[in-house]
């Protein structure tokens, strides 16, 4: 309904409320409700929605999302339009096709308003939803992002955004949880490391923004970061004029059960004091083992450029394709991909059977949207001695790819 347009009368209006609000739950009292109208078209703007009404149709097997942009997002039953007359919208075709094209409308912060849509959409989708398409949607949500920052880097809200998008894009759900008495380990931390980086790039540029304390707060919490969620916790209460009483005294509980544990049994998950006496040391190398762990801690506190110097100056590294794909991560973090490109290509001259680098560079490229150079990394060490989460990614990768490679 338009207001500029017409003027409905009572009963229509409360109908398409009703639906609207049916949509918004998932609620399947909207099918038929839908269907008395006779299955018109549906179009659903952005604003003001966090997704759910658009994830309901997108997950129904009768409907198809024919369009997409800033805006707004219109659907079809699949008995009544045609798929050669519509085709339907497939967001992983766009990352990989035109990952740079415009946003539509073409005006100043399109591309942020269609980011939060994509990923409100994603994260929206009923939990038995087909995982591709979360994928799919949160790789375009990427592409958005690349643009939007392009426009101007300086928008906190986009690097929320990002970091959002980077924590949820996951390729299996087999992936062994991060514990803080972990050393690095890439396939599982670098999501991690690339979403604390984002809310702290939100941070600098908007210290006082309670939504992204608080996320990172969250963000650290998932970690088992006791120490750096309570530090984040603390600036989230300050900030965020919503935070509940029932949310402050979460915190203050979490406080207290952490104040009480032994300090001892607790270090590991006390990542600010590690640092700390890291630093106070003044020691500049480590041997391996160590900078594994103290580079690790760097990168999940959003640090990738002083993880990048505890690996470079790290002793008896076990060879020169791992120093290389260690920093590749540092740069990748820090979106400076050519540079992330340059270490793995490096790492693959020094050692071509050292399979983390093809994982890295079969995900880096999938996030570009390079699909044929993502599949062709991701043969490639499917073919190698892989660790069990390494080939689990690699191969829903490749599956994921297989449809995209050729159309380029």
């Amino acid at each position: 309904m338009d207001g500029r347009l017409e003027m409905p009368d009572l009963t229509t209006f409360k109908n398409y409320v009703a639906i609207e609000d049916w949509l918004a739950e998932q609620d399947p009292n909207w099918e038929k409700a839908v269907a008395d109208l006779g299955k018109p078209l549906v179009l659903l703007g952005h604003e003001g929605y966090s997704g759910g009404p658009q994830a309901a149709l997108l997950a129904h097997p009768d409907w198809r999302c024919v369009y997409f942009d800033a805006l707004a997002a219109v659907f079809v039953p699949r008995d009544r339009v045609s798929e050669s007359d519509f085709p339907s919208v497939d967001f992983a075709a766009r990352h990989f096709q035109e990952p740079a094209r415009p946003s539509v409308p073409n005006v100043r912060r399109a591309a942020a308003r269609e980011m939060k849509a994509l990923y409100n959409l994603a994260a929206a989708l009923p939990a038995g939803s087909i995982r591709r398409w979360r994928t799919s949607l949160l790789l375009a949500a990427l592409d958005r992002a690349r643009v939007a920052l392009a426009e101007d880097e300086n928008q906190p809200d986009v690097w929320i955004l990002l970091g959002n998008c980077y924590r949820d894009l996951h390729l299996d759900t087999a992936t062994v949880p991060f514990s803080p008495f972990d050393s690095w380990q890439v396939e599982r931390d670098l999501r991690w490391a690339q979403t604390t980086y984002c809310f702290q790039r939100a941070l600098k540029l908007h210290p006082d923004n309670g939504t992204a304390w608080r996320y990172l707060a969250m963000s650290y919490a998932q970690r088992g970061l006791v120490e750096a969620e309570l530090a984040a916790s603390e600036q989230w209460l300050r900030f965020d004029p919503k935070v509940s009483p029932r949310q402050r005294k979460q915190v203050a509980e979490r406080r207290r059960a952490f104040a009480l544990a032994q300090p001892s049994a607790n270090l590991s998950e006390r990542p600010i004091t590690i640092i700390e006496q890291s630093e106070a040391s003044g020691r500049t190398s480590w041997n391996w083992p160590v900078a594994e762990r103290l580079a690790g801690l760097y990168m999940h506190l959003g640090r990738p450029a002083d993880a990048r110097r505890v690996w470079e100056e790290a002793s008896d590294c076990p060879s020169p394709a791992i120093r290389h794909c260690r920093l590749a991560c540092t740069f990748w973090v820090e979106r400076d991909f050519d540079a992330a490109l340059g270490h793995y290509r490096a790492a693959r001259k020094a050692d071509p059977k050292w399979a983390e680098t093809y994982w890295g560079l079969a995900l880096l490229h999938t996030q570009l949207g390079k699909a044929r150079a993502a599949l062709e990394s991701s043969r490639q060490g499917l073919s190698l001695s892989l660790k069990p989460q390494q080939r689990s990614q690699m191969e829903a990768l490749q599956t994921f790819l297989a449809a995209y490679a050729g159309k380029e």
